[in-house]
């Protein structure tokens, strides 16, 4: 998708999406009132203040959170899978210019599509949004031959 730019150093960061989001960003398309993939009010410009929605998510959950805790939550699902720190750092936007062997690494978005792709399945399944694949249904036993 369109880089981001990283705003304290004007970098360009480019990142892959994952299935799940895509088809979300798919079917926002396939019923856009405009060129934004998230409309302002009435269909007029852009929405760019996501914290109504987020207001409207915690209070249907009833958790309390902050777009940044959403960060930390993909970036520590990052590490609990093991992805490198390198990629960690650039999913997050994060530069890795400041470390001397990061300096030298290049990491598009193709190398770190698998990654991001597993941390949406992660958080999908714990969602249960997705099935695990750590369940494993069991066939059914007749209690005639347990006896026996």
């Amino acid at each position: 998708y369109h880089p981001i730019i990283h705003k304290k150093k004007r970098e360009v960061v480019s990142l892959p999406i994952p299935r799940y989001i895509l088809r979300m960003l798919n079917r926002r398309y396939e019923h856009r009132v405009n060129e934004f993939v998230f409309p302002g009010r009435y269909g007029h410009g852009r929405y760019d203040d996501p914290r109504t929605m987020i207001n409207w998510v915690k209070d249907y959950a009833g958790i309390e959170f902050t777009s940044h805790d959403l960060r930390r939550t993909f970036l520590t699902a990052s590490s609990d899978l093991d992805v490198s720190d390198y990629v960690i750092k650039r999913l997050g936007t994060h530069s890795i210019e400041g470390d001397v062997t990061g300096g030298y690494i290049r990491l598009s978005a193709e190398r770190m599509r698998e990654p991001s792709q597993k941390v949406e399945d992660m958080i999908l399944k714990k969602a249960k949004i997705m099935a695990s694949a750590d369940v494993v249904g069991l066939p059914q036993i007749n209690q005639r031959e347990v006896k026996s």
